[in-house]
């Protein structure tokens, strides 16, 4: 993270990066107050970070308000943290956790089934761990908002939990979103109401 355990200056960074051009800007759910699950409950935390959502969609970004954990949550656990997101000003939410077993990764699959139909906001549900890549495979399936992709997997990632540029091409040219030299039709952040 960028200037870890200084959120003033890291925000100002990221400002920065919007009065730039940045669309999208990601901003932690434990900004102000570094909490287990980096989720604060904190409201005075939250309503900073409030005024932070507007002031960066002033500057001409999107928000997405995160949380990364080195657990694995279940669903009404998923759900209810992207609620608590979405109250943060977010316009797109998103959690990495880890999920390392078959039963964790059909877990992920009925969270992502469930935001599909519930979430008021576009999502990212996104693992680490040994199922991570295919969670993050599977987000295609089910409505994740943003995939990430590397060139090629780094030898020293031992779980290579993000797929390549061409695996995931060719999973959204399976599900009929990619053709050809381009992408077709992917809705954009902020799109889905």
């Amino acid at each position: 993270p960028i200037l870890k355990g200084d959120d003033a200056a890291r925000m100002e960074v990221l400002k920065a990066a919007a009065r730039a051009g940045a669309a999208i800007i990601d901003m932690p759910a434990d900004l102000y107050n570094a909490s287990p699950r980096e989720l604060t409950r904190d409201p005075a935390a939250i309503e900073r970070q409030r005024k932070m959502a507007e002031e960066l969609r002033r500057l001409g970004a999107k928000v997405i308000v995160s949380s990364h954990m080195n657990e694995n949550l279940k669903v009404p656990e998923i759900l209810e943290h992207c609620q608590r997101q979405a109250e943060r000003g977010a316009d797109s939410v998103k959690i990495v956790h880890t999920v390392d077993t078959e039963a964790e990764l059909a877990e992920t699959v009925q969270a992502m089934r469930e935001l599909q139909k519930s979430s008021s906001k576009p999502w990212l549900l996104l693992a680490n761990g040994k199922k991570g890549r295919e969670v993050r495979l599977l987000g295609c399936d089910y409505g994740c908002a943003i995939q990430f992709a590397v060139t090629d997997n780094d030898p020293r990632d031992i779980f290579k939990a993000q797929p390549t540029i061409r695996e995931l091409r060719k999973r959204l040219q399976d599900n009929g979103v990619a053709s050809g030299a381009g992408v077709h039709r992917l809705k954009r952040l902020g799109d889905v109401k």
